[in-house]
């Protein structure tokens, strides 16, 4: 059941060592106007290191921080572990420059607790995929009652830790 939220962008994947953000309103439809929630985090940069950016917590928590008016870098978890060796201090330095917080899902905890031990800036862990077990197993699938209370919890998560 991987799905990606409905859009017309898919989340990028950084090439050799830095991360492509969206531009701003790149996901802003013509019809809808600015609101107060949907510009809560505007101009706010969100690291999400994952997996897979179609999974389903991934893309719940990429529709919730992008409905705040975030822009979401997806890097890819097999890159942030392999880069814990002699890079780790680069990666580090380049992850508290670029964002606001950091999303972990799909890491094992020590790479989780060393991020954010190492960066100064608001580290997350499997927000996404709580999300989703509280709305009950299956998952939820986007669009269904479930789905919206799992982003309404991220969405409060988010801006509690903005």
């Amino acid at each position: 059941m991987l799905h990606a939220p409905p859009s017309d962008r898919e989340p990028q994947r950084p090439s050799s060592g830095s991360a492509a953000l969206p531009s701003p309103g790149a996901n802003a439809h013509p019809s809808e106007g600015p609101t107060p929630a949907r510009d809560a985090l505007a101009g706010r940069r969100i690291g999400l290191i994952c997996k897979a950016p179609q999974a389903p917590a991934a893309a719940l928590f990429i529709e919730a921080a992008e409905s705040l008016g975030a822009q979401v870098a997806v890097l890819h978890a097999t890159d942030v572990v392999d880069a814990w060796g002699a890079q780790q201090d680069r990666l580090v330095r380049m992850l508290s420059r670029l964002y606001d917080v950091i999303e972990c899902q799909d890491l094992p905890p020590g790479a989780v607790r060393r991020i954010a031990e190492q960066v100064a800036v608001p580290v997350l862990a499997n927000l996404g995929a709580c999300a989703l077990e509280e709305g009950g197993a299956p998952a939820p699938e986007p669009g269904t009652p479930g789905w919206e209370q799992g982003l309404t919890r991220v969405r409060q998560a988010l801006l509690s830790a903005l």
